[in-house]
């Protein structure tokens, strides 16, 4: 059954401005710069909260990205200050401090690593399997951004998500969203553009929020969907449909 990608969106788009809000407030607090590792952090945490939107147990359902041990003379204020705004995979005990991705930036299964390599036993009715698969180009960069939208191609998973920052000129919008496009009009004989739903999310990062003082109004975003488009051709062509009204501009309170 398709996942419904308006609430996934919604879901993400109202947690990252509750997570926005949140560390904004910590940091004052605190009276501290954000670390550059943070901006990344909240997005993955914000995606991590979708993960009960993907048609699984929640209970089989584990979550991974890079995160960093960091040294004994880092700021350790902060990490107290921000380490709850994390949502838990409830199976793993305690808070850890160290992740690892798999394969790319992020990615959500049934199953943890440990029980994709046999090290653990999978729960009666699981079995390992990739439900989502996140890239995250957190720049303006358009090499790059198809550079993770390829690898995005290449890897198993019923949802692929790729993220990059906002842009506010149309003219850069519109050449990102054709390069995007050429990409998979340039690949038609694969066939995981047609297995697996795709979104592609242009966010505002966190310091695009802390330069707009959380006035959202004043924040730009894009949110696209894969499309088949119908020819009487042999080739397959393909775009990405705008669905802006899918994103949440009220931000979520965390609880």
């Amino acid at each position: 059954m398709p996942l419904d990608l308006h609430a996934i969106t919604a879901r993400f788009s109202s947690r990252l401005y509750g997570l926005y809000g949140e560390a904004t407030q910590r940091l004052d607090n605190l009276g501290i710069a954000p670390p550059r590792w943070l901006r990344s952090y909240l997005v993955f945490c914000a995606l991590e909260s979708c993960r009960d939107l993907l048609g699984q147990d929640i209970d089989a359902v584990y979550c991974r990205f890079s995160l960093r041990k960091r040294g004994p003379h880092s700021q350790q204020q902060l990490d107290q200050a921000i380490s709850n705004l994390r949502i838990y995979n409830p199976h793993v005990p305690g808070h850890p401090d160290q992740l690892v991705e798999h394969l790319v930036d992020f990615s959500i299964s049934t199953g943890s690593l440990r029980h994709g390599r046999g090290e653990d036993p999978l729960p009666d009715g699981v079995k390992y399997r990739s439900l989502l698969a996140a890239e995250s180009e957190l720049s303006y960069s358009v090499p790059d951004i198809l550079e993770d939208c390829l690898k995005l191609v290449d890897v198993s998973a019923g949802l692929r998500i790729l993220l990059f920052r906002s842009n506010a000129r149309a003219g850069a919008i519109a050449v990102r969203k054709q390069k995007i496009e050429a990409l998979f009009n340039a690949n038609q004989s694969s066939t995981l553009h047609t297995d697996a739903q795709w979104l592609f999310l242009a966010i505002p990062l966190f310091e695009d929020w802390k330069r707009e003082n959380g006035h959202v109004a004043s924040l730009h975003h894009q949110v696209y969907t894969l499309r088949r488009i119908a020819e009487n051709g042999p080739e397959e062509r393909y775009s990405l449909h705008a669905e802006e009204e899918w994103w949440s501009d009220v931000p979520a309170p965390l609880n």
